[in-house]
Formats: structure tokens, sequence, C-alpha cells
């Protein structure tokens, strides 16, 4: 496993280990078609290149043998929801469900 920088050639990857675990994550009873055209309309690799390259945006990949299996998004320039606290947080934090427990 290697920790890197995203690079705009990741976005596919990144975009689909979004859906995956999204998907997995909060639809437990099935899969309607309201949340099927969220999902289907918000991780695209379109909107995963733009997040790699927004200045504002920070990613790192897991990558592993054959390809990445988590990332992590640092988001540089969010609205603190008090007074006096840094404008940084883990906007994404996701690895996929069979690599959980492993360290990444």
């Amino acid at each position: 496993m290697t920790l890197r920088p995203a690079t705009l050639s990741d976005a596919s990857s990144i975009a689909a280990i979004s859906l995956e675990v999204w998907i997995s994550t909060y639809l437990k009873q099935g899969v309607g078609a309201f949340f099927a055209d969220y999902a289907l309309e918000e991780f695209t690799t379109l909107k995963s290149g733009k997040l790699i390259a927004d200045p504002n945006q920070y990613i790192l990949v897991s990558d592993n043998e054959e390809g990445i299996d988590g990332f992590i998004r640092i988001s540089l320039s969010s609205k603190a929801p008090v007074d006096g606290c840094f404008e940084t947080e883990i906007a994404t934090f996701y690895v996929q469900p069979r690599h959980h427990g492993k360290g990444i």
C-alpha cells in the first residue's frame, strides 16, 4: 500500500469508490430511484476531477497493487460552525468495505 496525493487520472477510481462506499453506508434497505439518481449525479469522474484540481481541496489516496482502495479529502476552506475554529476539515474519508481493518 502506498499513500500519495491524488492526480487527475485518479478521478474515475475516486468516483467509483465514492459510489460504492456511499451506497453501502447509507442505503441499507435497498436502492430507490431518488437516491440512485442522487448518487449517479454526485459521484462522477467529472466532479471528482474538479475536486482534485481545486486548490482548496487536498486528496490523498491509498494505492495497492491493483489500484486505489480508499482516499481522504481535506477541505481547506470550510466554514467553521463556530467562531475561532480552523477552516480545515476532513470532508470525506472513504475506504472500500472489504479493506476495513487493514490499517488503510
